[in-house]
């Protein structure tokens, strides 16, 4: 093919590119420029859309046909970023999910270029693209629109239900590769649909990991924490995000770790061990500090629990020493028996008891006590004593006879004075 049509083809001269075309036989559209490029790409590259809708009309044409960059006159068009020549193809019937060598669809592409059409997004999903395509490296177009920024891009897709946390080969979602630009606006995006903070790469990286690693602006890193990011997970390798801070020597990524609570753990290393082998360490430095302060509270903390302990021990020892004594003062108070109408109130005298001496049943046990006292100590007294109770026993007797006489002479004079 001369120079001629190339030139007809950039300056956009239909005419006499038909003419060419009538003296031409069938499969000249497909014929390539000493470059490689088909004639369709010149007029895609060139942005002719009344050539190349003349091209379109050409049986023979093949128009998914690659240039030398293995890209399609679609992707082509897409790179371009030309609305009016897609449609164009779109409308020939152009393959809108054809694949690169790599992987790559229209979409993949769009989201590459510095400043990708919006227009094109909507275009190329209202016409059936798949939007969670993935290359051979495993990335979708999200993917690829969070690695180069574009914010708007993915609220399309976000709004079109393309999959936001989808992984790709090495286990990295969009929201990794947000947070390893450093862009607090596309972290917000993500953090705005509920991304899982703690998701982990093959390496078991969460994003935290890698904000960490990467030094990345302490806004975004206090945004991330303040969503539930997990402080203390480890990757595959044993590492926090603080060893990883350590390791970068990012000393305001330390503070915010710290201020947060985190985890001094080291692993198999202590504290000291971990900052030697990575030479940072110094007395001064703020992990080191940090870690002292918790021994000391941990020595405190062990300390107070142990008196602690001994001094519930002693309660409890105290109690049970006082229950056995309780016990011991029932028992006693059950084996005292109490007479009967015990309560220091006048009761009826004891038939036994002369009522000349006693006046309650308690005076009259109390006398008797003493009466057996005495007679213990003096044995000999002991007849006297008996004596003394018939002498009382019969003293009563005579009593109740002229108890009996003065009833029965009181019922006579009464009788007497009934019957007169």
């Amino acid at each position: 093919m001369g120079n001629n049509i190339y030139g007809y083809i950039r300056k956009g001269k239909l005419k006499k590119i038909m003419k060419i075309f009538e003296s031409k036989e069938n499969g000249f559209v497909n014929s390539r420029n000493e470059e490689g490029y088909p004639l369709i790409h010149l007029a895609v590259e060139f942005k002719q859309t009344s050539i190349l809708e003349y091209f379109l009309q050409i049986k023979d044409i093949d128009i998914n046909i690659t240039g030398p960059r293995n890209l399609s006159a679609l992707c082509l068009a897409v790179q371009k970023g030309s609305v009016k020549v897609c449609k164009c193809l779109i409308k020939g019937k152009a393959d809108v999910n054809f694949r690169t060598s790599k992987g790559y669809n229209a979409l993949h592409i769009l989201c590459e270029q510095e400043k990708p059409e919006p227009a094109l997004v909507e275009l190329l999903i209202k016409h059936g693209i798949n939007k969670d395509a993935q290359t051979r490296t495993g990335l979708t177009p999200i993917h690829i629109a969070a690695i180069n920024g574009h914010l708007h891009i993915l609220r399309i897709l976000a709004e079109k239900k393309a999959d936001i946390s989808k992984k790709d080969f090495l286990g990295m979602t969009p929201f990794h590769y947000a947070c390893h630009s450093n862009m607090l606006s596309l972290v917000k995006f993500f953090l705005d649909h509920d991304i899982d903070t703690n998701t982990k790469d093959n390496t078991g990286s969460t994003p935290l990991h890698l904000m960490c690693s990467k030094n990345s602006p302490l806004v975004n890193v206090q945004l991330l924490l303040s969503k539930g990011a997990d402080i203390n997970i480890a990757d595959n390798d044993g590492f926090v995000p603080l060893m990883r801070a350590v390791v970068h020597r990012s000393n305001q990524m330390i503070e915010i770790l710290l201020e947060h609570k985190c985890e001094l753990n080291f692993g198999k290393m202590s504290c000291k061990q971990f900052l030697k082998q990575h030479g940072v360490f110094s007395s001064d430095h703020p992990v080191y500090r940090a870690y002292r302060k918790q021994k000391k509270k941990n020595r405190n903390k062990k300390e107070s629990e142990q008196i602690s302990n001994k001094t519930k021990e002693k309660a409890t020892e105290t109690t049970k020493e006082k229950k056995k004594e309780n016990g011991k003062k029932v028992v006693e108070k059950k084996k005292i028996k109490k007479p009967k109408n015990f309560d220091n109130k006048p009761t009826k005298l004891h038939p036994t008891a002369s009522p000349l001496r006693f006046d309650t049943v308690e005076n009259f046990f109390q006398e008797k006590k003493k009466e057996n006292n005495k007679n213990k100590e003096n044995p000999k007294k002991d007849i006297s004593s008996k004596n003394v109770k018939i002498n009382n026993k019969s003293s009563l007797k005579n009593q109740q006879n002229i108890e009996k006489k003065e009833r029965k002479q009181k019922k006579g004079k009464k009788d007497k004075k009934e019957k007169k």
